[in-house]
């Protein structure tokens, strides 16, 4: 259910604590053909966007969801 909710969003927020104890990957693992998307591609993944006014979260090559942009399985998130 939580991939099919993120593939019906344009976004996905969490907050630096999530994203620095988890390293989520925050993208929709349904496949883009797929008829529950309704036609959504991959550039259409939700937005990652990752909430770090302290600068916790270290962002880097190594992150799942930097890993999951590259692989064009995802977008890549916005630090805000």
């Amino acid at each position: 259910m939580t991939h099919f909710l993120r593939a019906r969003h344009d976004a996905i927020l969490v907050g630096a604590g999530t994203a620095v104890a988890d390293d989520p990957g925050l993208n929709s693992r349904l496949a883009p053909s797929s008829s529950s998307l309704g036609g959504k591609t991959r550039q259409q993944q939700p937005r990652p966007v990752v909430l770090d006014p302290s600068g916790r979260w270290d962002v880097g090559e190594q992150s799942r969801v930097v890993k999951a942009a590259k692989a064009g399985e995802g977008l890549g998130p916005w630090v805000v």
